[in-house]
């Protein structure tokens, strides 16, 4: 049985966390322990190990957040883990790499920020870590052959992007990629497949939904168009399963 969870993007958490278990039969949805912080949306969220880290977004008296928690999944339980020590931010995009959590850009204080920064759940400590050139909001990000890959989203000026940077946990470094192909998106979702990944959705300026979907293949730098989604959608999310990826 694989156990699939919205990782990235989290568009809404207000109260109770939902997983999704896919067995090789059945599926079906459990209601898990209510989330122990205020009721929030344009949450974050990443997944090390078999723990789930919870964090940021704007609450329900339009405050943004900087406070994270640890979800267990064996033991079905909550718990709080340091906040980021910045200011409270929303539509950040977040990975994991090399066992440790890394949230990049969002909106801070009315503006895109640039900012990356790294968590060690080892030590329960949060470090910045190179900037990107770009400051970025509502991006979608992945996981690919060991780096941490940001794709789209919304630029300072408020103009949504189709940039592709890619970065480098052990160089601490960011480079450009191929963009993304068709026209400036944000808010779009995106998940990895046997080795691809998949950009699907999205808004383009100033928020009108589209249904195109990409995929991006590493060993040639390039994406791809393939089927749209049923219906144009935007500030969705997706996961990867066994067979491919749920949206």
């Amino acid at each position: 049985m694989a156990t699939a969870f919205v990782a990235s993007g989290m568009r809404l958490l207000a109260p109770a966390l939902l997983v999704s278990s896919i067995p090789v039969v059945a599926q079906s949805w459990t209601q898990l322990p209510d989330f122990p912080g205020i009721e929030r949306d344009d949450a974050s969220a990443f997944t090390i190990g078999t723990d789930i880290y919870v964090g940021t977004g704007m609450d329900v008296g339009f405050q943004l957040t900087n406070d994270w928690y640890r979800f267990n999944t064996l033991t079905n339980s909550w718990s709080p883990v340091a906040s980021l020590p910045a200011a409270g931010r929303q539509y950040c995009s977040s990975f994991e790499l090399d066992g440790n959590g890394f949230l990049f850009g969002g909106v801070v204080n009315g503006t895109a920020t640039n900012e990356l920064w790294r968590y060690d759940p080892a030590t329960d400590t949060w470090t910045q870590r190179a900037s990107n050139m770009d400051s970025c909001s509502a991006s979608t990000a992945f996981v690919l052959d060991g780096a941490g890959h940001v794709v789209s989203g919304n630029l300072a000026s408020g103009l949504p992007c189709n940039f592709h940077w890619v970065y480098d946990a052990a160089a601490d470094e960011w480079t450009l990629a191929t963009p993304l192909p068709g026209p400036p998106l944000h808010r779009a979702a995106s998940f990895v497949d046997e080795g691809t990944a998949w950009v699907t959705a999205g808004s383009i300026a100033p928020l009108y939904a589209v249904a195109e979907s990409y995929a991006y293949l590493p060993l040639t730098g390039t994406w791809t168009s393939r089927a749209p989604l049923p219906q144009p959608r935007f500030s969705g999310d997706a996961v990867g399963v066994p067979d491919g990826g749920v949206f």
